[in-house]
């Protein structure tokens, strides 16, 4: 019995790393076949291109009425590029980006999280412009976070279109409900969009820094806009380098890129390298 023991002993451990490699192996293979299938270059969804589209009178208009030149030192149509940027970013998150099977959940997603709004007055952000009910509440109520001690100052803004009155004594559960209805709709997510860009500027003037596109991005995501906060915050540092879509975007607001006067959309497209030539070439022959 002991040698037999032995014997299976010596004759089955040869085996082991046999298996073990082929295993590897084969995993390596399946993962890499699944990945050239379901990992795609991050790219927006055509239904939501075409969306933006229809939307672009309304991003353009918007962006006339919250751009405040003076402060942000950039034309209306780049600040529509801004907001066409952002859309564009908070369409999908950074997995739906890279795996393409999960793009189906986008829409699902978004459902879940508006019906949490309105049936919990939850306080999710809602998409397409990703803000909360809470910032919307504060744009109703001329708020302006700024750094202690201030803390919050006035602002003149106005959502355009809106039928809040946040004077209203309702309980806060409702009234996130109805800013969570608005800011379902496209065209008053663009509205809220471009206003609390708006915001952004105050606030950039406020403590004296510029308020350029890497501002208002880093203020929409994490409410900062100083280069300083910037570099000290990941997320908001991460996401002012989230341009993947900014082709896109300057493509929808400007019809010939090169013969505009774009300052970003030249500046992206000359330090990026976004191949505008190729991408016209490419669609002229399909």
């Amino acid at each position: 019995m002991f040698i037999s023991d032995k014997s299976s002993k010596i004759y089955a451990y040869p085996g082991r790393p046999r298996i073990k490699i082929t295993s590897f192996i084969t995993a390596a293979l399946v993962l890499w076949m699944l990945s050239t299938k379901i990992i795609v270059e991050p790219t927006p969804r055509p239904e939501f291109t075409r969306e933006l589209q229809t939307l672009r009178p309304m991003i353009l208009q918007a962006a006339h009425r919250h751009n405040v030149a003076p402060i942000s030192k950039m034309s209306d149509s780049d600040f529509a590029v801004v907001i066409t940027l952002i859309l564009y970013n908070e369409d999908l998150g950074s997995l739906e980006e890279k795996v393409s099977l999960l793009r189906a959940t986008t829409l699902v997603r978004q459902e879940v999280e508006i019906i949490l709004n309105e049936f919990l007055g939850s306080n999710f952000s809602i998409r397409p412009s990703n803000i909360r009910p809470s910032v919307a509440y504060e744009m109703f109520q001329h708020q302006l976070p700024v750094p202690s001690p201030q803390n919050t100052i006035t602002i003149p803004i106005l959502i355009f279109g809106s039928s809040l009155n946040s004077q209203a004594n309702i309980p806060q559960r409702d009234l996130y409900a109805a800013i969570t209805r608005e800011l379902a709709q496209p065209n008053k997510a663009v509205e809220y969009l471009a206003a609390n860009l708006e915001r952004g500027m105050y606030r950039a003037q406020y403590e004296g820094v510029s308020a350029n596109w890497e501002a208002l991005m880093a203020w929409h995501i994490r409410g900062i806009v100083s280069p300083r906060d910037i570099r000290n915050n990941r997320d908001a540092y991460n996401y002012t380098q989230r341009i993947l879509y900014l082709v896109y975007a300057c493509e929808l607001i400007y019809p010939d890129i090169r013969q505009s006067n774009s300052q970003i959309c030249r500046f992206m497209n000359q330090q990026n390298n976004f191949a505008i030539d190729n991408r016209t070439e490419i669609r002229s022959k399909t």
